[in-house]
Order: structure tokens, then sequence, then C-alpha cells
């Protein structure tokens, strides 16, 4: 089980801007339902961890800060 990703508070205050985080905490991030949406149309066209990163880069989140942790509960979850 990998361990969960611990956001600092710069890394808070940069993701709480972006119109696609519905809410995060120094253990936890979510996302809007839109943006989770979008991202499953992305992943039934190409089921993998790379089309998660790809996706998030391009709506202008940063993978790395995100955290391993995260995306791959997105991919368990789809």
């Amino acid at each position: 089980m990998s361990k969960r990703k611990r956001f600092t508070e710069d890394e808070i205050t940069q993701l709480s801007q972006s119109p696609y985080v519905k809410y995060i905490r120094v253990n936890r991030i979510s996302f809007t339902f839109e943006f989770r949406t979008m991202l499953w149309e992305r992943w039934q066209a190409h089921p993998s961890i790379t089309t998660i990163k790809k996706a998030l880069f391009e709506y202008g989140l940063d993978p790395c800060m995100i955290g391993s942790p995260a995306i791959h509960s997105l991919q368990d979850k789809f």
C-alpha cells in the first residue's frame, strides 16, 4: 500500500486555485465532478496511468505535485 502524499502549504495554495480542485487538505485532494467526468471520458478512450498524468498536465495540474498515490487512486476508481 502506497503512502499518501502530504501537501505543503504552498501546494495547497497553488492547487486550490485550480477550477478543477473541489477541496484540498494536507493529506487529501478532491476534484470537481466536471473534472472527474472529463478525466473518465479520456480514460475510457485510453485506459492508463499515462492518460491520467497527461490529462492532469493539460488541465494545468502538475502530476508530480498531485503525487503517485492520488493518481493511482484515480486509476483504481476507474
